[in-house]
């Protein structure tokens, strides 16, 4: 097997039209081949080395992406693509061809998204140990029919364990995610006084400005920045109306250097000086 430069096994013992093994096969492409069709069933194409481009859909509505080794692709049947081998590396891959009335009902457990294309982190050993499998059993088989099934099986169930894997992770990184962010937040409430700037706060939670912004853009919708200045505006409001603390003093407990600093952003940002918002809004006893 390792010595073919390409393969394709035309599966005729299908045992139902619910799901049906239309063929498998590898071919290992030379540098810039390429190829275009249209198929009546679904392809997947794992690539095993190398990287190939393909484009997906009809003129007009196609997209492009970049396959590695690694990753999979997954063409559904009807879907116009094109596949290039990379230009100086070539491209090793993997096919397998299904079809049937259930064939989306199996897409859809193996954790594959409508739409999706793309599918990452392919086991390439357990891949290549799988069509080792396929290959053996309609070498040595005549009645091969449950066999290529089961193989066939376990190869897709090795890309759901991929997807649940990748799913996990995903969520892991997510809740972490919400968990720094919400410390990071709570921080900044227990240190308004405090003059820190989104570098300082980045560097005591071991983060680069950068990489903390970013999370907590992706979390909340707007920059740490701004909930900074929120929450000492928030603070200020309430100090002004059930304290009799002055002006100046409150600038300070909000992280303020000055009362002019602090006049100047609370007006751009309530609408009012400090003096007219206590004026206004604090209740006085009759």
């Amino acid at each position: 097997m390792a010595s073919k430069k390409f393969w394709i096994y035309y599966n005729s013992s299908n045992l139902s039209s619910d799901f049906c093994v239309d063929e498998f096969g590898w071919h290992d492409t030379e540098a810039g081949y390429s190829f275009s069709e249209k198929r009546i069933n679904h392809l997947f194409q794992f690539v095993l080395k190398g990287e190939c481009r393909l484009t997906v859909g009809e003129p007009g509505k196609q997209k492009e992406y970049v396959v590695r080794a690694g990753e999979a692709f997954l063409v559904r049947a009807g879907t116009p693509h094109t596949y290039t081998s990379d230009t100086e590396k070539g491209c090793g891959r993997y096919w397998l061809s299904i079809s049937g009335n259930r064939v989306d009902e199996a897409l859809r457990r193996c954790g594959i998204l409508d739409g999706q294309v793309v599918l990452e982190g392919v086991d390439t050993a357990e891949l290549t140990k799988r069509y080792h499998s396929l290959y053996k059993c309609i070498r040595k088989d005549e009645e091969n029919s449950f066999k290529i099934l089961s193989h066939v099986t376990a190869l897709l169930d090795m890309v759901r364990r991929t997807r649940k894997q990748k799913v996990e992770i995903e969520e892991t990184a997510f809740t972490d995610r919400q968990l720094i962010v919400k410390a990071v937040m709570q921080y900044i409430k227990n240190n308004l006084s405090e003059n820190s700037n989104v570098k300082e706060i980045a560097n005591k939670f071991g983060y680069e400005r950068s990489h903390l912004y970013r999370l907590f853009l992706e979390e909340h919708g707007f920059s740490i920045q701004r909930y900074i200045i929120a929450c000492r505006m928030n603070r200020a409001r309430n100090l002004l109306v059930e304290t009799d603390m002055p002006i100046y003093q409150i600038a300070h407990e909000v992280g303020y250097e000055s009362y002019a600093a602090f006049s100047k952003i609370f007006i751009r940002e309530t609408g009012c000086s400090p003096s007219t918002h206590r004026k206004y809004n604090t209740y006085k006893k009759p």
